[in-house]
């Protein structure tokens, strides 16, 4: 019985000062991550629908009609983002509205 007890509490001792191989990521980390493979491949798909959101400052969700208009003379209309409202969030993610 003596011998259990000494074997599960030096395992348990081991255990405690055993530091973890893998540390979890940073919920920043994680969105850094996130952002690092979101934007090179918007823009490999969508660099000149980005370019002309840029080239106009629209940022966040456009709401104004002048705004909204002047987007979309500026984008073809054979474009898959000309009508679902195409803006560019505060990272410069592209992002459609409804």
């Amino acid at each position: 019985m003596f011998e259990v007890q000494g074997f599960t509490q030096k395992r348990r001792s081991d255990e405690e000062n055993r530091k973890p191989a893998y540390k979890s990521p940073l919920v920043d980390e994680m969105h850094q991550a996130e952002l690092a493979i979101i934007k090179p491949l918007q823009q490999a798909a969508f660099g000149e629908e980005i370019k002309i959101l840029h080239s106009l400052h629209l940022y966040g969700d456009v709401t104004d009609r002048t705004l909204a208009k002047s987007r979309n003379m500026s984008m073809k209309k054979t474009s898959s983002l000309f009508r679902p409202n195409p803006f560019l969030d505060e990272n410069g993610v592209l992002r459609v509205g409804g």
